[in-house]
């Protein structure tokens, strides 16, 4: 009878860690979030874990075949989430990347995100909207590394920052794990959003296996402070100044200061990051 109960308890414990919903993820009270690709296009995460998938654009096929209600849940399984839907007629399964601001979507053999919204208004009651436009991804000819790593006939560019890709990250170039290397640009608005280690929805265990930037020191023309970062593939907010004109362009490095290491590789990854911008707020930060 023990043993029985143990069993019930482990399998408990088992389900609620690797199985939950939006809330538990993103650490919000509200159980209904929204993320959208434009008006005729959202996921809309309900409060009876149901996720209802909204679109209209006909130029977009896959995602009009998921058109329709789902069952949800999110498992944890290393450092990532997938999230996974089902309904009478379609089952499918995503690897995430997703925080309060984001959500993208990727697909088993394939590099593209499949999906990208960000969270909006739309059946929500929230103060402003993050865009992730062309132009605000870090892409620029002032963009330099102090190293690129060279590898089997493949070269990790500082330009991967800007694509979002699997498989496709910035890669430093030194021996050892990277501490002092760095990247440099011209930047506008007052925060980043940094994507941390190797991710491809094939081969999962590559974030582990290299190393992940822990703390990084930030300097801009003015400004310089260290932030720590937490161990996860998912976006992460840097404040970089809290009021700013948001024409203002200026430059900014960011160096690796330390690192989470990889259990396989020293070489340190960062897989993508990204400017921001907002619209419609007079409470948040612009």
């Amino acid at each position: 009878m023990k043993k029985f109960i143990v069993i019930l308890i482990l399998s408990y414990l088992s389900s609620s860690l690797f199985a939950m919903d939006i809330q538990k993820i993103l650490g919000v009270k509200s159980n209904e979030i929204t993320y959208a690709m434009d008006p005729v296009e959202f996921f809309y995460f309900n409060e009876n874990q149901e996720l209802e998938i909204y679109s209209e654009d006909s130029l977009r096929k896959e995602i009009n075949e998921l058109h329709g209600t789902y069952l949800y849940d999110f498992k944890r399984e290393g450092k990532f989430f997938y999230l996974e839907i089902k309904n009478e007629k379609v089952k499918e399964k995503f690897l995430v990347l997703l925080n309060e601001d984001f959500l993208f979507l990727f697909k088993k053999g394939s590099k593209k995100v499949f999906w990208e919204g960000h969270r909006s208004i739309y059946k929500n009651n929230i103060d402003g909207l993050y865009f992730f436009y062309e132009e605000e991804w870090i892409k620029n000819k002032d963009l330099k590394a102090s190293s690129e790593l060279k590898e089997n006939g493949k070269k990790y560019a500082v330009n991967n920052l800007g694509t979002l890709e699997c498989g496709k990250p910035w890669i430093e170039g030194v021996t050892g794990n990277g501490k002092g290397e760095y990247i440099k640009y011209r930047i506008k608005g007052g925060k980043i959003f940094i994507f941390s280690g190797y991710v491809d929805v094939d081969k999962p265990e590559l974030y582990i296996q290299n190393s992940r930037p822990k703390k990084l020191l930030i300097e801009t023309d003015d400004k310089k402070f260290y932030v720590e970062l937490k161990d996860t593939p998912n976006p992460q907010e840097i404040i970089i100044y809290e009021k700013i004109d948001r024409e203002k362009e200026y430059n900014i490095k960011i160096t690796i200061d330390e690192v989470y290491p990889g259990t396989k590789y020293q070489d340190t990854c960062i897989n993508a990051m990204a400017g921001d911008f907002l619209f419609g707020t007079d409470k948040l930060l612009y």
